[in-house]
């Protein structure tokens, strides 16, 4: 009986175990309503000016080494972008909040 029931349970792992392995789907984020537009940087590890001032700094969740700095121009318009620790960089896209 003890045999059996590993051979089922080997069987269900053959089974099983190919599913783990496979990749979640990828959401597709696209520009419109309901999600956030992007802005891109002008040029490398700059902020623009325009951006307005550095309102806040946080780490990004997971320990990506990443800080995510909060920038609010005059208009309310919020931008966050990622600074990697690792490479000493900016990332070259923001996220945009736009405030009516």
């Amino acid at each position: 009986m003890l045999a059996r029931a590993a051979k089922w349970l080997a069987a269900c792992l053959v089974v099983v175990a190919p599913l783990s392995c496979r990749s979640l789907p990828q959401a597709r984020i696209q520009d419109g309503e309901g999600t956030l537009a992007w802005d891109t940087l002008p040029s490398a590890n700059e902020v623009p000016l325009e951006w307005g001032e550095l309102k806040a700094v946080t780490e990004a969740p997971g320990g990506t080494n990443v800080s995510l700095l909060w920038f609010q121009d005059d208009s309310g318009a919020v931008r966050v972008v990622g600074l990697e620790h690792v490479r000493n960089n900016l990332w070259t896209e923001a996220r945009l909040v736009r405030r009516r």
